[in-house]
């Protein structure tokens, strides 16, 4: 007689199915629903000043002072400690999205710093990526690999949005970052978010954010409903059990 997954199992397995990349991938990923998850901003004035707007609700605002020239955010250390390290060897394959409101703003640069040995470090640009001007409310998505000589070992951790003139940012205006993924295996464009998204169920149906094509899926794994273009989905001819919403945009877990 099979036994009975209990419930924590069973959510882990439904999780596990939907992953953008295989089980045994290792990714640090960053999506700003409740805070900064350790990131943190530039100093207050300078070529390197920036700041974060109010509490993270799903995306990071970072806007920047007229002098600065590098709208910077650095990396927590992937520990936990602030300002830490990222183990170069293991997270090569990054991914960001971002909405650029900067007209000024036409590069993306990771900057990677390895200590010296000598108390410093030695800095390197170690990617840089052409981006534009996004309009209001679209997101530009980048994944690439880092494989800069310098990038390898324990290195600090810098995203910078620049002009590639090296002109101040003067415009008074702000980049939202939706989120950033590190990790060890390729990172697709395509792939579902693994972004948790926020659902109610209520009266046998389902009340999602945002109209999108979707699939509700059971534990196994099988497409139990599926459709597009509405809000409120009605799932009265699902049994109950624990279900997966997944779209685009990301997943959520409920129960009937």
């Amino acid at each position: 007689m099979m036994k009975k997954l209990p419930n924590t199992k069973l959510l882990f397995l439904a999780i596990a199915l939907i992953a953008t990349v295989s089980f045994n991938a290792q990714n640090l990923v960053y999506d700003f629903d409740t805070n900064t998850q350790g990131w943190t901003a530039g100093v207050a004035t300078g070529p390197w000043a920036s700041a974060f707007a109010g509490n993270p609700s799903g995306e990071l605002e970072m806007t920047y002072p007229a002098d600065s020239k590098n709208a910077v955010m650095y990396a927590p250390d992937e520990n936990g400690a602030a300002v830490g390290e990222i183990d170069a060897d293991t997270y090569s394959y990054f991914k960001i999205i971002f909405s650029n409101e900067s007209t000024e703003i036409d590069l993306l640069r990771i900057r990677t710093g390895q200590d010296d040995g000598a108390g410093g470090f030695t800095w390197s640009n170690a990617h840089e990526e052409d981006i534009t001007t996004d309009a209001p409310g679209t997101y530009t998505t980048k994944t690439f690999q880092i494989s800069h000589a310098n990038y390898n070992g324990d290195v600090k951790f810098q995203v910078i949005f620049r002009n590639k003139a090296n002109g101040a940012l003067t415009d008074g205006s702000r980049v939202l970052i939706d989120q950033i993924t590190l990790s060890d295996n390729t990172l697709s464009t395509n792939n579902v978010a693994s972004k948790i998204v926020h659902v109610f169920l209520s009266n046998n149906t389902l009340s999602v954010p945002t109209p999108a094509k979707y699939q509700i899926m059971s534990i196994t794994g099988a497409v139990v409903a599926q459709g597009e273009g509405s809000k409120s989905i009605p799932v009265s001819g699902l049994a109950s059990g624990l279900y997966i919403y997944k779209t685009a945009e990301g997943f959520a877990k409920f129960v009937k």
